[in-house]
Order: structure tokens, then sequence, then C-alpha cells
């Protein structure tokens, strides 16, 4: 049963069980194609994938998880575990939905981009900017809070761009350029 996260099973005297069970909970969600339908998958902070397609992918979008694209299913089913790489992204997802739900609410989309030389990178889309913005491997409160600090800046300044470089520690940005039309 890929929805159970554990379960435990406990004796009481003189004649009783206390079974407790604990259902998996959505850190994100992603997209992918199941019989020529695309569909949300629920997965949670073990990359266990228990919901496709139904209720429980339903239970990620309400719950405020981002959309996790970049990432491909070959045959994607209940129970599917998503790459072991993937492992400090989902420990960073789940650590903000615990401790800083406001802030992953924040982000509509988070890509995993895959670098030449092995590893990934992150490009995550802030809801309510038409910006994308790199940050390197680590999702944490921190990079987070300054994304949007640096996002209202750029916005109390008039300033528009198209991409936000975290990366390196210090961020710089591509600014839009204005079209002749």
């Amino acid at each position: 049963m890929p929805q159970v996260e554990s379960a435990t099973v406990s004796k009481r005297f003189p004649d009783r069980l206390e079974i407790l069970v604990v259902e998996r909970s959505a850190v994100a969600f992603a997209l992918a194609e199941v019989d020529g339908r695309t569909v949300p998958i629920a997965f949670d902070r073990e990359g266990v994938v228990f919901g496709v397609g139904g209720n429980e992918s339903s239970v990620a979008l309400a719950a405020g998880g981002p959309v996790i694209s970049g990432i491909f299913f070959d045959h994607p089913g209940l129970g599917t575990r998503l790459p072991s790489s993937l492992a400090g992204l989902l420990a960073d997802l789940d650590k903000l939905k615990k401790e800083s739900p406001a802030l992953l609410e924040t982000l509509s989309e988070v890509r995993v981009q895959k670098r030449a030389y092995g590893g990934y990178e992150l490009i995550v889309y802030p809801a309510r900017a038409g910006v994308r913005v790199r940050i390197g491997s680590e999702l944490n409160e921190e990079v987070l809070r300054y994304m949007m600090l640096l996002l209202d800046v750029l916005a109390s300044e008039g300033i528009a761009a198209d991409e936000i470089d975290f990366r390196t520690g210090t961020a710089s940005y591509h600014a839009k350029e204005a079209s002749s039309g």
C-alpha cells in the first residue's frame, strides 16, 4: 500500500490490538503522461509516488506543494520511487513544508536541470513574478527569503528581469529587453 508510510501494531492486555497507520504526505507533485493523458503525480519526502491522477494527487495541489518539473517517468505507478539523486531536494521541500510553509507556497514550480558533469541545479519560478531564478542545488529558507527580497527590490526600482542567478552566492540578473512592436 504505497499510501501508507508506516503501520504499527501493539497488543494491549488483556485482549486488544492497537493499530496506528501513518499516511504519506505530499511534499510536491509532478506531471506525467499516463495512457496518453497528462496527470498529476504526488510524492512524499522519501520520493515514493503514492498518488497518480486521483484524489491523492489533488491533495498535493491543495497542500500548496510546487510542481516539480524536469524529471521523467517511464511508467509512473503507485510505489514508484524518484531517483535517489533527488533525496536532497525532497528533504529541502519537506523541511520548508514543516518550518516555512508560507515561503514554500510562493513557488509555483521547481525545475530540476541536470548538469553536464553530474548532479543537478534548480530553477524556481515564483508564483507572483514572471521571472525564473537559478539557485544551485539547495532549496532552503535563506535562499527563498533572499530571492523574495531581491524580487521586491527589483520591482520597487521598476526593473523587469528575465532571470535571476543565485548560483555563485551573489545575485545577478538579466534585464528583459524592450520589444519594438
